[in-house]
């Protein structure tokens, strides 16, 4: 979550001690990425591209319905992360938070170079893209 944080220029709260826990950092991370997928929708549809603003919009909703997935599995991570002397999770308990983690991983990743999606430039960034360019999206909409 720190590297995509950084590459999507998510902004987790500040901590001086650099101690930050997955919800907070996942929680950043995600509210960015929808937001970069929307400016992605609404640029693309400024520039009359109907078929790079549906992929931008379904790939949004995708990311929130991985995002509820996950969440719903959540709880299991912090009841095995923190003792309880109930827990006591065996492989077929714990496989639907795998599965739910690694799909919404999975959002933040290019099928073609298998490689994490970023900003260009980090600071108001222009474009949402991966290594291959097999997803570039352009943030900026045309002037009015």
């Amino acid at each position: 979550m720190s590297v995509l944080a950084d590459q999507l220029g998510a902004r987790p709260q500040y901590r001086a001690d650099g101690t930050y826990e997955l919800d907070e950092m996942m929680s950043s991370v995600l509210t960015r990425t929808k937001k970069l997928w929307g400016s992605a929708a609404e640029a693309a549809r400024s520039w009359n591209r109907e078929a790079a603003a549906t992929t931008a919009s379904e790939t949004k909703q995708f990311i929130s319905t991985c995002d509820a997935a996950m969440r719903v599995e959540q709880w299991a991570i912090n009841k095995l992360v923190h003792y309880n002397a109930w827990t006591n999770f065996g492989k077929n308990d714990f496989e639907p938070v795998v599965k739910a983690f690694k799909e919404l991983l999975e959002c933040f990743r290019c099928k073609n170079c298998d490689g994490w999606i970023y900003v260009l430039p980090r600071i108001n960034p222009q474009s949402l893209r991966c290594s291959c360019a097999d997803i570039d999206f352009n943030l900026t909409p045309k002037p009015k």
